[in-house]
This record gives C-alpha cells, structure tokens and sequence, in this order.
C-alpha cells in the first residue's frame, strides 16, 4: 500500500462515520493556506512511519506495517473533554482495519491554532505488493 493510498483511505474511513459528524477531518501538510486560529474540532491525518520485510524464508511475498497519525485539534474555546470522545470514535470508524496498535499522547497545548492537541498514532499490518509477477 502506497503511502498516500493509506492516508487517503483513514481519511475516507473517518468521514463515512457518522459520529465523527462535525469535525473536519483533513490530509496534513495538503498545499493549502491554513487558518491560524480553529473555530471548531479538526482531525489532521498523515503517513507516520512503515516496516516491511519478508513474509517468510524463500517465499517471494513481502509484509509489514504502516502507521498513520490522527492529530486531533480542537479549539481553546471548548471542553477538552470531547478530544476523548473523538479519539474513541475514530477508534471504532477503524476498527476492522487490521490494527496492530494504537498510542496516544497526553493533551497538549498548540499555541499557533489556539487548540489543545491529542497526537495518535495507528499501526496497521500489511501485505506489500512491490509490483511484478514475483513480488520485486
């Protein structure tokens, strides 16, 4: 799975799940002007890191994981009590996934959008097609 198909493919699961309604959920670093201050919740998806070896001795076909960041904004101006109520729906939007683990950070300030941060990061396990008719 491409890097970009694996974010896009978050991005999708979360906006199709009805209890993440009214909470923007974008690709980070997309090449558009940001708006210094948030107004309301936003959850910024992107690719974090991946793994990938040999499934098996003398097999041709590739495995490993990937992980993808969920950093959940929301606004000063609201109760940061709802961050855990967004962190769990996105928990339950990418359940069937096949997650290996999940972690998140402790809530932190962001003074450049006047929001409290909840950093999150999803592992999911993956066979790799490389491309070929031999798996390279």
């Amino acid at each position: 799975m491409m890097m970009n198909d694996s974010v896009s493919s978050f991005i999708e699961r979360l906006k199709k799940c009805p209890d993440l309604d009214g909470v923007r959920i974008l690709s980070s670093y997309p090449c558009a002007i940001k708006p210094t201050q948030l107004d309301r919740a936003v959850i910024a998806v992107g690719f974090c890191d991946a793994d990938m070896s040999s499934s098996g001795l003398g097999e041709d076909s590739r495995a490993g994981c990937y992980s993808v960041f969920a950093d959940i904004f929301l606004p000063w101006k609201k109760d940061n009590s709802v961050m855990g109520d967004i962190f769990k729906n996105i928990c339950l939007c990418v359940g069937d996934m096949n997650i290996l683990s999940i972690k998140a950070d402790r809530i932190a300030v962001d003074k450049a959008t006047a929001s409290f941060v909840l950093k999150s990061v999803f592992t999911f396990n993956e066979e790799i097609d490389f491309g070929g008719d031999d798996g390279e």
